[in-house]
């Protein structure tokens, strides 16, 4: 589905030099020049806010996955969940904090949670994309407590990670963050309007 004016997905700089490296290029044009390891990121902006942003950052041991968002998106997560908490690691062991960082803490829905048309809140501790591209994204990391604060929540996720799987990993979160916002945050108005005409007794 192509991206509205209203949408950004964030390429990162990085990324791009890779590309022009492995395509023979010699030398990283200037305005892409960046560390071979800075980061990936995915962003949604919605009306000129950031309503999600994603951080990946890949090393030897695997991924560490940094989540910002939009204050909106914790509020409907506590409100969703009635502001009941627990820890990541009885949901789910696929996700770990970082040495030193108090416990990943997510909100607990009352419900079990919907599976949407290519994301899912469900599956939280578990891997955020499949090699299944026809399965849903896992978003369930936007139920994390603290994502709209200071510089959000992170977390890692052990294991090897190609640069073509964090490539996809990025976009494929992209989109289904889009998909999200539009399903669940972005503001509705509708109208019902019976006229006495319609009526017949």
């Amino acid at each position: 589905m192509p991206y509205t004016p209203n949408d950004l997905l964030v390429l990162d700089a990085w990324m791009r030099a890779h590309d022009h490296l492995q395509t023979g290029g010699t030398q990283m044009p200037p305005e892409t020049a960046q560390p071979v390891d800075a980061p990936i990121e995915a962003t949604v902006i919605k009306r000129g806010e950031t309503c999600v942003q994603v951080t990946l950052h890949r090393d030897h041991k695997g991924l560490m996955v940094q989540v910002k968002a939009h204050k909106a998106v914790e509020d409907f997560m506590r409100t969703a969940s009635n502001g009941e908490v627990q820890r990541v690691d009885a949901a789910g062991r696929g996700w770990r904090e970082l040495a030193g960082e108090k416990p990943l803490e997510f909100y607990h829905f009352t419900k079990p949670a919907t599976e949407r048309d290519g994301f899912t809140l469900g599956n939280i501790g578990k891997p955020l994309v499949e090699t299944d591209a026809s399965l849903p994204v896992n978003l369930s990391f936007l139920r994390l407590r603290g994502i709209s604060e200071g510089a959000g929540v992170r977390f890692t996720i052990p294991g090897v990670f190609g640069a073509d799987i964090a490539r996809a990993t990025r976009d494929r979160i992209a989109t289904a963050a889009r998909r999200f916002y539009q399903d669940y945050l972005r503001p509705m108005d509708l109208t019902v309007t019976v006229s006495t005409q319609e009526i017949q007794l």
